[in-house]
């Protein structure tokens, strides 16, 4: 891994750790980005080659911010 996606993962864990702990429900903001990233929403900048791998990020970051 380069260290922009190292730094990159360890910000999007960072976020989702702060949002459970301000009392968002990150269940529901994750499963709407990995909807949003497949329903091609506005924020979605990655070709479609890339949507799955964007998914999986986003399924790691999220188990991470469980185990805080």
């Amino acid at each position: 891994m380069s260290i922009k996606e190292i730094s990159l993962s360890q910000a999007l864990v960072a976020v989702l750790c702060e949002a459970k702990e301000s009392g968002s429900d990150i269940t529901s903001i994750c499963e709407k980005a990995k909807v949003g990233i497949t329903g091609n929403k506005i924020y979605r900048t990655v070709e479609q080659s890339y949507v799955m791998s964007t998914i999986e990020e986003i399924e790691k970051a999220y188990q991470e911010a469980n185990k805080a």
